[in-house]
């Protein structure tokens, strides 16, 4: 899901929310329909073909009705709803075995700045992204300490990012350590985690490394992480919410099935430092707006060097992260936006991926048709 030309269309609203009918593939479907109209007008003004004419007309007719339809209901600006009041912090972060001690307790410093400076604005949740703890939790019994106490002072739960280990000593391939997200309540300390379920692969895992004897320079020394089994709803606030960690944000499917669970608002927890590329990160945060529109959710995205946002559930940015030059990059800060409560469901919420399965039917059909009526097949399909 990476690549896919529909995302191309994020800052065109009326294109864009056709994803909250039928996911990016309606997006696509619209997108690929307006470049036929084009190729086709030009095509039949130089040829002045009637088939090619006819054609034009029922791409461009799609294509406009495709817009009417996804500009239904769009508010004109991003609204800040009253609901819950969620704070999320950029910090930077620590690379473990890279970076020095020092840089460890300067991260650590802010993170604690910016929650208490959040906690101070009358907040309801506070939000951490992905591996901004620079350790194990629960096993490392001193970091779990310090995140218990900060909730304990800021008197708001928090939502941190942190690999997630209970056995005091694995064994090597044991998978002991996930991507995991904890809520730290101020009275009851860690009270609920989710361990990352969709891994990344070389990353995270290695595919089929029983069979496959993967070279050294593709596999080396990856020890496999530990998927969760379970989605884990949250609740904090008398909101109810579900979070992703990083690579699961790219699939529509993973976000529908979290919403599915009746939740409020989805915490998309990232850590980016891994590209020093801006534009991978603009590509990653325009996948969080899609999926908010598909889902119908506010998205409130943590991300540990950018771009961290809250966006609306018609997939607009609310707030941004940012310094007092405006730099979203690599810089830290907290920002807070509010959330409401019982979003609608979407089409595609609903009903997931109908416009493929609808296409494909249509196609089998057709090419059957022509078959019994003794005509080529269509599209060339034998």
């Amino acid at each position: 899901p990476w690549g896919s030309l529909a995302y191309s269309q994020i800052d065109f609203l009326p294109m864009a929310r056709l994803a909250a009918i039928g996911g990016i593939h309606l997006v696509l479907f619209a997108t690929i329909a307006a470049a036929c109209c084009v190729a086709f007008a030009g095509r039949a003004l130089v040829g002045r073909s009637t088939a090619d004419r006819r054609e034009a007309i029922g791409a461009g007719a799609f294509f406009a009705l495709a817009c009417a339809v996804g500009g239904l209901g769009a508010s004109p600006e991003a609204e800040e709803r009253d609901g819950t009041r969620i704070a999320y912090v950029q910090a930077g972060v620590y690379q473990p075995g890279v970076d020095g001690r020092d840089l460890r307790r300067e991260v650590m410093a802010r993170y604690r700045e910016q929650t208490l400076a959040a906690a101070k604005a009358g907040v309801d949740v506070v939000v951490w992204p992905a591996s901004s703890l620079p350790g194990r939790i629960p096993f490392d019994t001193g970091l779990l300490y310090f995140v218990e106490r900060l909730a304990r002072d800021a008197g708001v739960p928090l939502l941190v990012g942190s690999s997630g280990q209970y056995k005091e000593s694995p064994r090597l391939r044991e998978r002991p350590a996930a991507n995991s997200a904890f809520l730290i309540d101020p009275e009851r300390g860690l009270s609920e985690h989710y361990d990352k379920i969709r891994l990344v692969p070389f990353n995270e895992y290695v595919p089929l490394r029983e069979i496959v004897p993967w070279p050294r320079w593709v596999a080396d020394g990856l020890i496999d992480a530990r998927a969760g089994e379970r989605a884990t709803v949250f609740e904090a606030a008398g909101a109810r919410f579900a979070v992703l960690i990083c690579w699961e944000n790219l699939f529509p499917r993973e976000f529908r099935a979290r919403v599915g669970e009746g939740v409020d608002f989805v915490v998309s927890m990232t850590n980016e430092a891994f590209t020093s590329d801006r534009g991978a990160r603009h590509q990653m945060l325009t996948m969080n707006r899609f999926r908010a529109i598909e889902s119908g959710v506010p998205v409130i995205r943590a991300a540990t060097t950018g771009i961290s946002a809250a966006i609306d559930s018609d997939g607009r940015l609310v707030s941004v992260v940012a310094d007092e030059t405006g730099e979203i990059h690599d810089v830290y800060g907290h920002r807070v936006a509010a959330v409401g409560r019982s979003p609608t469901p979407t089409a595609y919420g609903r009903f997931g991926d109908w416009l493929p399965l609808a296409a494909g039917t249509w196609l089998l059909a057709a090419g059957g048709l022509g078959r019994r009526r003794g005509q080529k097949p269509l599209l060339g399909i034998s």
